[in-house]
């Protein structure tokens, strides 16, 4: 079980970075789609019944997890396996030519080192504002902390496909925001994890309706 201590600072950290993040997104525009347009001539709203979000997984992400003695699996406990972690999609609306929209995820993500653990799951890619981010409901000690902004995504070199009711969006790029860095720094005592830091790359594979 993780140590109230831990979990105090965890709190303590995501109440901080809320209000940060508030701040920073104020003077957004949401109307923006300077930064997530998409190549591909898609006309209309793609809706989404179901699919895969794969993300691919840096190699410097899993050598500082490694290195840290932070074993990383999916939140229904399987093993990611080649550095892909895959994440099943519950539904879906987004633009078809700006990629401006929501995905819903089940499942999640589990960083754990001995009796230290944070859980983040249910992400929700959200395109809608400036900047793409993905969010997570995060938990402690298996009590929900709160949902908090987790990881950019850079879509400038998204590639968006179809055929059929299949659709593809690949080359979608994620890195870590502050406040999840500030989070997992808390809970396993540590300065490794830092704002920009390469997560991997997103492909999102759905079947529309």
């Amino acid at each position: 079980m993780i140590k109230k201590t831990s979990l105090a600072v965890f709190s303590i950290v995501l109440a901080i970075s809320a209000v940060n993040a508030q701040k920073s997104e104020e003077g957004f525009d949401p109307n923006s789609t300077t930064k997530h347009e998409a190549v591909g001539n898609f006309d209309g709203q793609i809706n989404l019944a179901t699919g895969l979000t794969n993300v691919r997984l840096s190699n410097g992400f899993i050598l500082a997890a490694q290195s840290l003695n932070i074993e990383v699996m999916s939140s229904s406990r399987i093993r990611i396996r080649r550095g892909v972690a895959s994440f099943p999609i519950t539904g879906a609306t987004i633009d078809g030519t700006t990629l401006r929209g929501e995905i819903l995820h089940s499942s999640g993500l589990i960083f754990e080192r001995g009796s230290a653990a944070v859980k983040i799951e249910r992400f929700a890619i959200d395109t809608t504002g400036a900047q793409p981010i993905i969010t997570g409901l995060a938990s402690a000690n298996g009590s929900v902390v709160g949902r908090i902004p987790l990881f950019n995504l850079d879509l400038s070199n998204a590639q968006v496909s179809a055929s059929g009711q299949f659709i593809s969006i690949a080359g979608v790029g994620v890195t870590l925001r502050q406040e999840a860095a500030g989070a997992l720094n808390a809970v396993f005592e540590t300065d490794a994890f830092v704002e920009g830091f390469n997560i991997g790359n997103a492909n999102v594979f759905g079947f529309s309706f």
